[in-house]
């Protein structure tokens, strides 16, 4: 009687196991392959995409930089598509003039956070529809009349300074729309509700002709 001998070569094993390893084997390679073409830590200069939150968003005291972006955006379509329904604006006999306005910050977040939301509403609508059509934009004096005087001829600087009293242009209030933002918050806690508001205001009237919203609540 032949005694029967248990044997451990390689060739000896299933072929099932045989394959199993060889698949273990070929997903390692892919693994460290993938490694090697990962590109390394901080290679993008810690640049992340603008509309997603971070780490530091949610640990921040201030709103989340994210939520503040999409109300421009928001504001910016809602301005573009209803400004054909406002009366002021539509039937105006020339482009209606609209300017920044007042800035109403009620919140932990620093009020230079809410003048790039402003800047950014004011900057997609000059570049929009409505400013081919209905508005023409105009920067504030405020920041155009140093220009002016730095810029323009000294005998012009002294006859608009004599006559007018400004430097740069004005314009009738009647055709004049500011865009005004207010921005509020409930604290509760670690928890904040926002209200964020932008509107666009006749100058000479005071009529709201334009108002859109969005209210966003966050927790820490």
């Amino acid at each position: 009687m032949t005694e029967a001998i248990e044997t451990t070569h390689p060739n000896a094993w299933p072929r099932a196991a045989r394959a199993g390893l060889l698949g273990l084997g070929l997903a390692a390679m892919v693994v460290a392959t993938g490694c090697q073409n990962t590109p390394p830590p901080g290679n993008t200069g810690g640049r992340v995409d603008p509309y997603r939150s971070t780490r530091a968003d949610v640990l921040s005291p201030e709103a989340i930089t994210v939520t503040r972006l999409e109300f421009a955006d928001q504001v910016s379509e809602a301005i573009v598509a209803r400004s054909a329904q406002v009366p002021e604006i539509y039937s105006s006999p020339n482009p209606v003039a609209i300017e920044l306005g007042a800035l109403v910050n009620n919140t932990q977040t620093p009020s230079s956070d809410f003048a790039i939301v402003r800047r950014r509403v004011f900057g997609n609508l000059i570049n929009s529809s409505i400013a081919s059509g209905y508005a023409d934009f105009y920067e504030a004096p405020e920041i155009v009349d140093p220009q002016y005087a730095r810029l323009a001829p000294r005998d012009q600087i002294a006859y608009r300074r004599d006559s007018a009293g400004d430097l740069t242009n004005r314009y009738d209030p009647n055709s004049i729309f500011i865009l005004n933002g207010d921005f509020g918050e409930m604290i509760r806690g670690r928890q904040s509700t926002y209200l964020f508001e932008m509107s666009l205001t006749n100058l000479q009237s005071r009529r709201i002709v334009f108002n859109e919203q969005v209210v966003s609540k966050q927790t820490r």
